[in-house]
């Protein structure tokens, strides 16, 4: 019995030299073999070029969300300066939409009667 457990040691070291020597290779086969290459340190310095350019700076840029889903309409032209408070934008929903649509018919059937009033109009002046 004493065999088995001085051959079961054996194989233990037998790996572990076996293991030790394969990371010396690893490490030293590419020494061995790498030619001489300069090292190069780095250098702090500091690169700035100036370019002449136009932009526009937004300072404290705030994104706002609509409660209700909808089209946006732009009151204000972009990059027009406004004071605080002013109405920039507008969110159209859907149920504003129907209100939009009655007051597109009114005005549809106003140009209507305008229109059949100046054909009667010119057909009044010309007869």
């Amino acid at each position: 019995m004493k065999k088995t457990n001085n051959l079961g040691l054996t194989k233990i070291i037998t790996s572990v030299v076996l293991v030790l020597f394969i990371l010396l290779l690893i490490i030293y086969i590419p020494k061995i073999l790498a030619k001489d290459v300069p090292t190069i340190l780095p250098l702090s310095f500091e690169y700035k070029e100036t370019l002449p350019v136009q932009g526009i700076l937004i300072k404290n840029e705030k994104v706002y969300f609509s409660k209700s889903k909808g089209e946006v309409y732009g009151i204000v032209d972009e990059g027009k300066r406004v004071p605080v408070g002013t109405e920039i934008a507008q969110v159209i929903s859907l149920k504003d939409m129907t209100f939009y649509k009655s007051e597109l018919d009114s005005i549809e059937n106003l140009l209507k009667q305008i229109e059949i009033n100046n054909l009667n109009t010119s057909e009044n002046l010309s007869g």
